[in-house]
């Protein structure tokens, strides 16, 4: 039998964001944790968008509903959430978390 056939596959390549991305903890085990971790940049995301990070970061799948709770869990330990629609008539809403202790 040839060796060849048994070899390990190569490595995934990289994420292309992987540079501009900073690291996620090692042990960020709380859905609260991923979405700080995810907002702390300051960056304006929908519920959609925050999602996707999460999975690209810690592939791990938060519903919707469970991170809009973890938004209003932010706010009530004295964070900012900042939320603004994205037209007048539009159910689709943007999210900013600001506030001390991001940094």
């Amino acid at each position: 039998m040839s060796d060849t056939l048994f070899k390990p596959a190569p490595p995934p390549p990289p994420h292309a964001d992987w540079r501009r991305r900073p690291a996620a903890p090692r042990r960020t085990t709380t859905q609260l944790e991923r979405v700080l971790h995810v907002m702390a940049d300051g960056v304006e995301r929908t519920l959609s968008g925050i999602q996707a990070r999460i999975r690209a970061d810690f592939d791990k799948i938060d519903s919707e509903a469970a991170i809009s709770a973890r938004l209003r869990e932010l706010r009530s330990r004295g964070l900012t959430v900042d939320r603004r629609r994205a037209r007048p008539s539009s159910n689709r809403w943007f999210y900013r978390v600001t506030g001390k202790g991001l940094d």
